[in-house]
């Protein structure tokens, strides 16, 4: 380890950017011991051909010292980022072999909270996106940066390109926003369109990376054409990391561009993912396709035949209102009123931030008032009796606004949807804007007598 971290030190202070040598004499001046002449360019060019063979040769020591977890942090400490980042911006004709191995140290270190602060302190992000670019790189040094993106983007409890995503908890919001920023995101999706197979798992996982619970980089994903280019991977591959992330992706874009079943549909990916919820091997996979199958609003029936329906394909492209002139089906009804009071929550909540909080604890208020000693019908609990019981807000005007709102947004939906399932649905809505996980909620509560009429 002692013998690594020196090496490491040494090829750090190698990569270290030195000060322009002293400009040449001019032509008026005498050549002397103190002023000699200049170097011819042959002279020159080797020169600067043996600083950058010695300066490769570096790279590679730290791609090597960094396969060591252990030693991650100490190359962080040598201040070896910011030389294996100026490597990174030499001319691709004369530095791919500089690419790959400095592109490799870069993947490793990304894995380590120290290298993700030090890529945010050197600014890495106009780097990578200029490595993402195959006019100017080859596949290798693609990955490797595609690796990096997916690593410094994320927060894992297990941080290897085989499990990216699926333990990842939160996202590292300012690389996120660095790479946002500077063009990373498109270049992924770009990445995701191309025709280099071997390099989709990885471009999957940069773009679930970049748009992790990041409204704005997946608003620039989806506009990018990201969701068109996931699908098209989602039907030709199999594999379970590949799938995992790549519907990660597709839920973060959905998300934030609010596109629904007749956008899946079109897009094709609404049959795969019922395919895979029903029939994958991978436990992950089922619950991720369940999970965005929901926030599209698609649900599957089966017929007198035993064929799959997307029963509610005809619920989602026009205002409830309109809905409930052309569909039925009481099941049809409560499903498109319950999508369209989330749609509007959440647009809601956009411009009325300070609600999130306030909403969360009327919901926690009308589930406190469960009492067991009561009579059954009588015991209170999230029925929406917060409303008959204003009291109950503890005088709070914020509390009381957000009541109100509430009760009007129910007004909307009262034939189909009770009081007490949208405090419910609104609680579960904050959160997930609050920067919270997204709630799993069930609906059908019951609202109290008196409630709503």
């Amino acid at each position: 380890a002692a013998a690594a971290a020196a090496a490491a030190a040494a090829a750090a202070q190698m990569l270290t950017p030195t000060k322009s040598a002293r400009a040449p004499p001019s032509s008026s001046q005498p050549a002397s011991a103190s002023n000699p002449l200049p170097s011819t360019p042959s002279t020159a060019n080797e020169a600067s051909s043996s600083s950058l063979l010695a300066q490769t040769r570096a790279a590679g020591a730290l791609r090597q010292v960094t396969e060591d977890e252990g030693l991650r942090d100490q190359v962080v400490e040598a201040e070896a980022m910011k030389g294996l980042l100026a490597l990174c911006q030499l001319p691709a004709a004369t530095a791919s072999t500089a690419h790959l191995e400095a592109a490799g140290a870069l993947h490793q270190l990304a894995n380590q909270p120290p290298g993700k602060e030090q890529l945010l302190f050197c600014s890495a992000a106009p780097v990578l996106a200029v490595l993402l670019t195959p006019e100017s790189s080859s596949a290798p040094v693609m990955g490797n940066a595609l690796a990096a993106v997916a690593h410094a983007c994320t927060h894992c409890a297990v941080n290897s390109p085989g499990t990216i995503l699926q333990q990842a908890a939160t996202g590292f919001v300012p690389l996120q926003d660095q790479m946002g920023a500077s063009g990373v995101v498109a270049k992924v999706v770009a990445v995701c369109e191309g025709l280099a197979a071997e390099m989709h798992g990885q471009a999957l996982a940069a773009l679930a990376a970049l748009t992790l619970q990041h409204a704005t980089n997946a608003r620039l994903a989806a506009r990018a054409g990201g969701p068109r280019a996931v699908v098209e991977l989602l039907k030709r591959r199999g594999e379970e990391v590949v799938l995992a992330n790549g519907i990660k992706a597709l839920h973060a874009m959905a998300a934030a561009e609010n596109f629904n079943a007749r956008e899946a549909m079109a897009l094709g990916v609404t049959a795969r993912l019922l395919g895979l919820k029903r029939e994958s091997e991978s436990e992950v996979v089922r619950e991720l396709a369940t999970a965005l199958l929901e926030e599209l609003g698609v649900h599957a029936a089966v017929d007198h035949l035993g064929r799959v329906l997307i029963t509610n394909r005809l619920l989602l492209a026009a205002p409830y209102h309109l809905q409930a002139q052309k569909v039925v089906a009481t099941v049809g009804l409560h499903l498109a009123a319950l999508r369209s009071c989330r749609e509007m929550l959440r647009e809601a909540l956009v411009g009325e931030r300070r609600l999130v909080g306030a909403l969360v604890e009327v919901a926690l208020r009308d589930c406190l008032s469960f009492d067991p000693a009561l009579a059954p019908g009588q015991q209170g609990g999230a029925t929406g009796g917060i409303v008959a019981a204003p009291e109950r807000a503890g005088g709070e005007e914020l509390l009381l606004e957000a009541l109100r709102h509430m009760e009007q947004l129910h007004a909307q939906f009262a034939a189909a949807v009770s009081l007490a399932d949208v405090l419910a649905m609104a609680m579960a809505v904050s959160v997930e804007r609050g920067g919270g996980p997204a709630l799993t909620m069930r609906y059908g509560r019951k609202d109290e007598r008196g409630v709503g009429e």
